[in-house]
């Protein structure tokens, strides 16, 4: 059976109705642990009796990505890329969480991967897992991390883990021309340490973030390879509803699809 996590941003759970449904449903084992992703500044004013309820169930941190301006592919950024790590490492520590998502930078030339690892070699913490991304932003269009070779190299190069997105890998295999199947594939052969899951449409290049069942991912498949892993469930585009039903019930679908596969 998965271990299903919630996946939140800190800086949301300001928000006392989101902060309450999000404590009951992991403290009534709805979900197993929580993802924070964390913004830089996050840690700055947020309650300390909030984030002292929420210390033993934040197992995954979520740095921030190039949406929040980080970009590890840049040389002459790294100070400022380090500075934007500060409160997802310092979270991870009050934590004691032993995983921190990490995105790959921008395709900036032919040595932007090699700047993209030689960053991370400087951080030098096995606690890091680099995630696969789409070809494609909102930001850009040349994201590094996108196909099975790139993430291979990561991992060749460094004492890291892998976070395996399976929208990520649909989106990027349809943008590159690939069997969005035989994308998947690959990307699953390099063992990864944990996964994100939600639901989407097989044929169409876009990160949709649906709930489970509103689109044709081959949702059983995918928690069959997850196997007792870690999945953190990415529905819902936008900021969740405080009552956090539809992630609940994403939480439940998903553990009766996984029963019912391992029941086969």
């Amino acid at each position: 059976m998965p271990t299903i996590g919630l996946k939140l941003y800190l800086d949301n759970l300001h928000n006392e109705e989101l902060f309450e449904s999000a404590i009951k449903a992991l403290r009534e084992g709805e979900f197993d642990y929580l993802e924070a992703y964390v913004r830089p500044g996050a840690l700055q004013g947020f309650p300390q009796l909030r984030l002292n309820a929420l210390m033993p169930f934040i197992r995954v941190v979520h740095a921030p990505h190039i949406g929040d301006d980080f970009d590890p592919a840049r040389r002459y950024n790294w100070k400022a890329n380090l500075d934007r790590l500060n409160d997802s490492f310092s979270l991870a520590d009050i934590c004691d969480s032993d995983t921190i998502i990490i995105h790959p930078g921008l395709n900036h030339g032919p040595n932007a991967l090699d700047a993209n690892i030689e960053f991370l070699h400087v951080l030098n913490d096995p606690r890091i897992a680099i995630e696969n991304v789409p070809a494609s932003s909102g930001r850009s269009a040349n994201h590094l991390g996108n196909t099975p070779d790139s993430i291979s190299r990561f991992l060749e190069c460094l004492d890291i883990g892998f976070c395996f997105d399976f929208s990520h890998a649909v989106v990027a295999g349809l943008e590159t021309h690939q069997n969005p199947h035989h994308h998947l594939a690959e990307f699953m052969a390099l063992q990864p340490r944990m996964y994100h899951l939600c639901d989407g449409l097989m044929g169409t290049a876009r990160d949709l973030h649906w709930h489970l069942g509103q689109g044709d991912f081959p949702l059983p498949t995918f928690l069959d390879v997850v196997g007792d892993d870690r999945v953190s469930l990415e529905t819902g585009i936008s900021v969740p509803r405080p009552c956090l039903i539809e992630q609940r019930n994403d939480a439940h679908r998903a553990r009766q699809l996984a029963s019912a596969q391992n029941a086969q």
